[in-house]
């Protein structure tokens, strides 16, 4: 004779079974399309991110874990994972190719002063190669600048080559003591736009804490066809992202 325990417990294995079924799948590798990060500007008192920019094959398939992998000198292999689901039209095969663009950001966290080379998997089978540096700090802040609390970045998501690069910066400005710093310094460091919003002290005006909102727009002219991504700072060591692409002329 069956216990009500028995019972329950049939019940709750048939639904882990189900469960199981219904989660067929495995973790696999995908191809990477490209791994940013600034060639240069990061230093030791930093918190440094990449940001991994792809496409999933299909529906089927789930964003997983960038894993890194260290090595000794300065070696970072990048390998970017994903559940494959096993069931329904993604068991069949009937399923038709239908990529879903992914952007992944990836912290290495505060690593030391040195100059690093990083690899990953692009199409084909081939490997793609990155290298940045990191420099020793000047001082013990985290941030070399006074920084705005940035937000975030406006951009279409595409231009053409030959068109200005529109791109509009937002965030908050921490007190009325402070202005930002116009025009707002940027750098293009081959694929990555680097912008640094810095804020400049007014003289005469109390420092008490009040955000005040603030948009700020600005060009970036003559970029060649291909995805970049812009990388702004803000305080506290932090970085806000936006990928764009530039198409060939018609």
């Amino acid at each position: 004779m069956k216990t009500l325990f028995t019972v329950l417990g049939s019940l709750f294995l048939s639904s882990f079974a189900v469960g199981a079924a219904q989660q067929k799948g495995r973790t696999v590798e995908i191809e990477v399309e490209k791994v940013f990060v600034p060639h240069s500007g990061y230093n030791d008192n930093n918190a440094v991110e990449l940001v991994v920019q792809g496409e999933l094959p299909n529906p089927c398939f789930t964003l997983g874990e960038t894993r890194v992998e260290k090595s000794a000198g300065g070696k970072l292999a990048i390998r970017q994972m994903a559940w494959q689901r096993l069931t329904g039209a993604c068991d069949t095969g009937d399923l038709i190719d239908d990529p879903i663009p992914f952007t992944a950001v990836v912290p290495l966290g505060r690593i030391e002063a040195a100059s690093y080379q990083i690899s990953y998997r692009t199409e084909f089978g081939k490997t793609g190669r990155r290298a940045f540096d990191v420099a020793p700090a000047l001082n013990d802040e985290i941030d070399e600048f006074h920084y705005t609390i940035t937000r975030g970045v406006g951009a279409k998501e595409f231009y053409r080559e030959g068109e200005t690069v529109e791109l509009t910066l937002k965030g908050f400005i921490p007190s009325p003591c402070y202005k930002l710093i116009e025009p707002v310094k940027t750098e293009v460091q081959d694929d990555v736009v680097v912008v640094w919003p810095v804020l400049q002290t007014l003289s005469g005006v109390e420092c008490n804490y009040e955000l005040a909102e603030y948009s700020h727009t600005f060009t970036v002219p003559n970029l060649k066809a291909g995805s970049y991504l812009v990388h702004a700072r803000s305080r506290g060591g932090d970085a806000v992202y936006q990928g764009f692409r530039v198409a060939k002329k018609k």
